[in-house]
């Protein structure tokens, strides 16, 4: 996927918002990200924010209650894969404790164990929600362990992700693009020293993010090569088969001019020999 990124003229820093559908198509980490700028690929850095971004809700999850583990299991389908490090609960019991174990899976057969938390509301604390690494998931299976207490009733369970925004230098007006979504992309290097230079010394101004786009099918992967903008590789190629249809033709065309030749040689030597040898003949007569 890419979009199109406008900016105000000016050489400078730039930041854009990572809105839902960036986030859920790139990496956890978002090391997969590409800023094409004219001839270059602008460096980048992401910047968490404190405030959460809900990614998902699900009101009045259905629970089963596993007898073997004596826990309480919620197994839920988020409906694409979403990206989440805070998982939240909405119980409206008033005192409880409970461990929570956490698996995902991307087909509901096989389970991957991610981390266990720790929920609480007691009279000295209330803690209703608990974080993990950041995990990339559409099925999520969570385990309130029960051991001999009551199971507890849960309202909703909510998943949130930090509130991401991108920094990328333009060192011109642009055109500049966001590339994403891509498999089997390199890790960009995480080298922030040139962006944190701009930072300190330039204000931070505010990037316009065009719709998405697809990128042509005939791509495979056009993020694979980290040492030029995918623009530039596009004109390359293209420039390349012209110029190879062109080359194709203009050989075939001097191939074909000197067979003609090469078949008219020898018919116009028979035709002299012929010429010559019924002038002998009258002569004789």
């Amino acid at each position: 996927m890419r979009r199109n990124l406008s900016v105000a003229g000016s050489p400078g820093i730039y930041e854009i918002p990572l809105d839902l559908d960036i986030q859920s198509k790139s990496r956890p980490d978002l090391l997969d990200l590409r800023i094409a700028g004219p001839g270059r690929l602008e460096p980048y850095r992401i910047v968490r924010n404190p405030e959460k971004e809900l990614v998902a809700e699900v009101p009045q999850p259905p629970g089963s209650i596993n007898a073997e583990s004596r826990s309480t299991v919620f197994t839920l389908d988020l409906g694409r894969p979403l990206p989440f490090e805070q998982v939240e609960f909405g119980i409206a019991d008033r005192l409880y404790n409970r461990v929570v174990r956490l698996e995902s899976s991307s087909d509901q057969k096989h389970w991957f164990f991610i981390g266990t938390g720790y929920i609480c509301r007691t009279l000295t604390e209330n803690n209703d929600s608990f974080t993990v690494p950041t995990q990339q998931a559409r099925h999520v299976r969570l385990s309130l362990v029960n051991s001999d207490s009551v199971p507890i009733h849960c309202n909703a369970i909510r998943f949130l992700i930090p509130r991401r925004t991108l920094r990328f230098i333009a060192h011109g007006p642009g055109p500049f693009r966001l590339y994403y979504g891509a498999s089997g992309v390199r890790p960009a290097i995480d080298d922030t020293s040139e962006i944190q230079a701009f930072e300190n010394r330039d204000p931070i101004r505010k990037a316009q993010v065009g719709p998405a786009e697809k990128n042509p099918a005939f791509v495979a992967n056009p993020l694979l090569a980290g040492d030029i903008a995918y623009e530039l590789r596009m004109r390359r190629v293209q420039r390349a088969v012209i110029w190879a249809g062109v080359g194709s033709v203009i050989l075939f065309a001097l191939l074909y001019l000197g067979y003609l030749s090469m078949e008219m040689r020898p018919r116009r030597h028979h035709s002299r020999r012929a010429s010559g040898d019924g002038v002998s003949k009258r002569r004789r007569s």
